[in-house]
């Protein structure tokens, strides 16, 4: 059976930082994150670039391409590092595809991969609103990554304007992406078989906000019509 659980490496990890210690923790604590998620069969660790702490993003890019593979060269059996696109507060890295392209021409293409994240993307500036802002988004993944469809996508809706650089996630359809998007991303023929996990608040006891955000998600993809990209 494929393999469809993945797990999300510690915050606090931090491979593009200037502080030589700091970078060296980060690393220790992904090659024992790969070594636990190989142990339990998982199909990955999702892993944020990191922060350059204000020496600039080249810089910190270079340093987080030079740790990341000395992890997976220590880690040889386990499984693929998912770079996820973050939304880019402060010095954080990953806000762009551009960003996770160069990550990605560092690194064994076979050992990594790239995680979406709906607010992250939002917040990065990316519209997903649009049938046009959609595809223009698809347009840069393909030709900055050279990927033709992300790994894995977190869903989540937001409460962030576009483009704010901030990382607020929302319940799904209760937000500024609203329900629409997430039937374009539910239904997009391209993103057929990714897996897609909720990472929206819970609610207060005696409600179930995961499960009406799943009933939701099941419903927009029963009720949908071809999309954009949809060959059928």
């Amino acid at each position: 059976m494929e393999k469809r659980c993945f797990a999300h490496a510690p915050y606090l990890v931090n491979p593009a930082s200037g502080d030589p210690d700091l970078r060296d923790r980060s690393s220790e604590l992904l090659v024992d994150q790969l070594e636990r998620a190989r142990l339990l069969g998982l199909a990955g660790v999702v892993v944020h670039p990191g922060a350059h702490g204000g020496d600039g993003p080249e810089k910190g890019l270079r340093r987080a391409a030079v740790a990341l593979a000395a992890v997976l060269e220590r880690a040889p059996e386990g499984p693929r590092l998912l770079l996820e696109v973050t939304a880019g507060q402060g010095t954080v890295l990953g806000s762009s595809f551009r960003e996770l392209g160069r990550l990605l021409e560092e690194l064994p293409r076979d050992r990594v991969g790239i995680c979406w994240d709906t607010a992250h993307l939002w917040g990065a500036g990316y519209d997903l609103t649009t049938d046009e802002g959609w595809e223009d988004l698809w347009g840069e993944f393909t030709a900055r990554t050279g990927e033709t469809a992300p790994l894995l996508v977190h869903l989540n809706d937001t409460v962030v304007e576009r483009g704010s650089r901030k990382d607020r996630h929302e319940r799904i359809g209760h937000g500024a992406l609203g329900a629409e998007t997430f039937r374009r991303v539910v239904t997009d023929p391209r993103l057929a078989g990714v897996p897609m996990v909720l990472e929206t608040p819970k609610g207060p006891p005696g409600e179930d906000w995961d499960r009406e955000a799943l009933d939701l998600l099941r419903r927009l993809c029963r009720d949908s019509t071809p999309r954009i990209g949809d060959s059928r």
